[in-house]
């Protein structure tokens, strides 16, 4: 959620102011020499014992997958943990294979089904902090061995059987937000979970988890109009002008009793989005020149980050919770002018930012 914290309206008084080369060049000859020997050697080794995908439209060196239709409705985030949130059983059709499905291993392979990551107890961790994925098939839960090989061209023919996909409450407390799926979920490997890959598999669509907690709406703040500021007082590179304060408003609603969510915030520079330290560029408009704008949370300066709201986003920082019934939740802040450059220019100094909330 984001809203634009435009046009602020910062004035300043208008009171005057007063050889190496060639060795190195061998040197990486040598070296490249050497790894050129190194990846031939490594070909050689792969060539023993990778499988030859065949048939596919579009290029690739393993299959493609896709399970359809898995859209999760809102859930209790408050269940206990270990709790099926969401289930669904269909097959996963092949999307890339312009035949039946054939592969030439040598030596012989076992496939090997896996997820993105380490499981425990078979559930893999998401992109959703406290839900985990499980994935089932006839062979058993991933990730597990098939009964499956190949040992020479032809013999590797079939379509995946029927695939299972639970989505398991893994957090010992409550759920505080949700999230969006990564699309690929499962693979298939030859014999182990780091062999190649012979197939993925992924979802056709977003999948977006919902939990029932409050949500918050940002009310349109009012641009600050900060303290005049006399450029002599700016003595030294990083003296800073008087603070006035201003708040940003969250208008909150809905969740279920005993929920509640996390909001995190990243302000945005508007006139140089890529700056990362903690003073605000003026725009271009402004006359003055040699100051920035600093921005303060509980006497606390504030950095800036890119507009993103990724959890631990550059610079991102809490702001509150928001429980069940909660209304809205203010945060209050202090803006100030900070000397910037050796030499104050005098006029307008007129910033802007955005903010970006993130719910986790």
């Amino acid at each position: 959620m984001k809203i634009y914290q435009g046009n602020a309206a910062l004035e300043f008084f208008h009171y005057p102011e007063v050889f190496k080369m060639h060795i190195f060049i061998g040197a990486f000859c040598r070296i490249n020499k050497a790894v050129t020997i190194f990846i031939l050697a490594m070909m050689a080794t792969s060539a023993w014992s990778a499988c030859a995908i065949k048939d596919t439209s579009d290029g690739s060196g393993y299959y493609k997958y896709v399970f359809s239709n898995f859209n999760p409705p809102e859930f209790n985030p408050n269940v206990a943990k270990n709790t099926v949130i969401y289930s669904k059983t269909a097959i996963a059709v092949m999307s890339n294979g312009v035949g039946a499905r054939l592969m030439n291993c040598n030596p012989m392979v076992t496939g090997y089904i896996v997820g993105k990551s380490t499981p425990v107890n078979n559930i893999y961790p998401t992109t959703v902090e406290g839900i985990g994925i499980r994935v089932s098939n006839m062979y058993g839960a991933a990730p597990v061995s098939t009964s499956e090989h190949s040992d020479h061209p032809g013999s590797f023919a079939y379509q995946f059987s029927d695939v299972k996909v639970e989505l398991i409450k893994t957090a010992d407390g409550d759920i505080t937000a949700g999230g969006v799926l990564d699309s690929d979920f499962l693979y298939e490997r030859a014999t182990d979970a780091s062999g190649q890959i012979l197939a993925q598999y992924s979802f056709s669509s977003p999948v977006v988890l919902r939990p029932r907690v409050p949500t918050c709406t940002p009310q349109a703040p009012e641009p600050v109009r900060m303290a005049q500021t006399v450029a002599q007082k700016l003595t030294s590179i990083g003296s800073t002008g008087a603070p006035r304060s201003f708040l940003i408003s969250l208008l909150c609603k809905g969740g279920i009793p005993g929920s509640l969510t996390n909001a995190y915030v990243t302000l945005t520079d508007v006139a140089n989005p890529g700056n990362i330290g903690n003073a605000l560029t003026l725009s271009k408009t402004s006359v003055a020149k040699g100051v920035g704008v600093q921005i303060r949370k509980d006497d606390q300066i504030l950095g800036f980050g890119p507009d993103s709201n990724a959890a631990g986003n550059r610079n991102q920082w809490f702001a509150g919770s928001v429980a069940y019934g909660q209304e809205r939740l203010d945060i209050p802040l202090t803006a100030r002018y900070v000397k910037t450059g050796e030499n104050v220019t005098i006029g307008s100094a007129n910033a802007a930012a955005t903010f970006t909330i993130s719910y986790q």
